[in-house]
């Protein structure tokens, strides 16, 4: 089972509706459509730099107060820098304790909806 299967089953277990995609064109499209509480994102995709995704939603004046998770493969000092620069909430590096992310996803959106 892949990885994007794993944390929706778990997040859906705890309770979130969680909607996918796999582009990060699609993924600033629905986040600007929807405004999710949160939005959990792959340095890695295809046809788009999760960085470049980050920057996207970070400006975008529909998107820049959603909380961004970010989770990538790559486990470079530079790369949790960058991340964190540009916006992310949180960063994960593969593997991480699926426990702890839903934890801190819960965390992070209490926090939002409690004004914090």
């Amino acid at each position: 089972m892949g990885l994007q299967k794993i944390i929706t089953r778990a997040a859906t277990r705890a309770g979130f509706v969680v909607t996918q995609c796999l582009e990060g064109r699609d993924a600033l499209r629905i986040a600007t459509d929807e405004q999710p509480d949160l939005v959990l994102l792959d340095v890695m995709m295809p046809y788009s730099d999760g960085r470049d995704v980050l920057r996207d939603l970070k400006a975008g004046p529909q998107t820049k107060d959603i909380p961004v998770f970010v989770y990538t493969a790559r486990d470079a000092h530079y790369d949790r820098l960058a991340a964190l620069e540009l916006g992310a909430d949180d960063y994960f590096e593969k593997p991480f304790d699926l426990e702890l992310l839903m934890t801190r996803i819960e965390y992070r959106i209490w926090k939002r909806q409690h004004g914090e």
